[in-house]
């Protein structure tokens, strides 16, 4: 552990609530931290050990890049949001409470992050369109030739034909591949309420496609 990972420490309290968690420095090198889950490795994270959170990062960086990527319809975007995610992750790391919700929590935070990058997004939009009002054409980015297959490029229209919570329930299920329970937890809505949202929303999109 490193000098600066060390000065970081969980109260007494917290150490004895979550001491069923957390193994002795004698059983450290006897289980790898690998084998340990999440609300684990946070908890150890809590207590400052930069190792632990490091396994958390690699154990759930494909899932919060290729979420976010889904979401923003951009690798570059969603990358940077990745980034995001996980520094929001370590600094406020003793605002999770383990519980063993922790996907649902991350899931929280990608999509807070997701919903930031599409407001930056939105108002770099308006400010180009008001450069080609002018008759400054800016360049192409590189994030606009993200979906080079035409039928990544249908879908993708098809999603933002939807509205936005429904765009974001059926990247929840379907693209990160949560629960509904996690959902529920995420959006604060019933479980009932997005399985119906889900169905609605997925028979809307067939019917976009077979227009299109």
């Amino acid at each position: 552990m490193t000098q600066a990972a060390a000065g970081v420490a969980m109260s007494s309290g917290e150490q004895r609530s979550h001491s069923d968690l957390v193994a002795k420095p004698a059983e450290r090198g006897a289980r790898s931290l690998a084998a340990y889950d999440d609300d684990a490795l946070m908890v150890r994270a809590q207590n400052g050990d930069k190792e632990a959170f490091e396994v958390v990062v690699n154990r759930h960086s494909q899932f919060v890049i290729s979420t976010a990527c889904r979401f923003l319809a951009s690798s570059d975007a969603g990358r940077d949001v990745a980034q995001e995610v996980f520094l929001d992750l370590w600094t406020g790391r003793h605002q999770y409470a383990p519980g063993g919700r922790f996907k649902g929590y991350l899931a929280t935070l990608t999509l807070n992050r997701c919903r930031d990058a599409t407001r930056r997004r939105g108002a770099e939009q308006r400010r180009r369109a008001g450069l080609a009002a002018e008759g400054f054409a800016p360049q192409r980015d590189a994030c606009d030739s993200i979906s080079r297959q035409e039928s990544a490029k249908r879908l993708h229209a098809v999603l933002a034909r939807l509205s936005a919570e429904d765009r974001e329930i059926l990247v929840m299920r379907f693209g990160m591949d949560l629960q509904y329970d996690d959902i529920a937890e995420a959006m604060g809505r019933p479980a009932g309420t997005l399985r119906s949202r889900v169905f609605h929303a997925l028979r809307a999109m067939r019917s976009m496609l077979e227009e299109a």
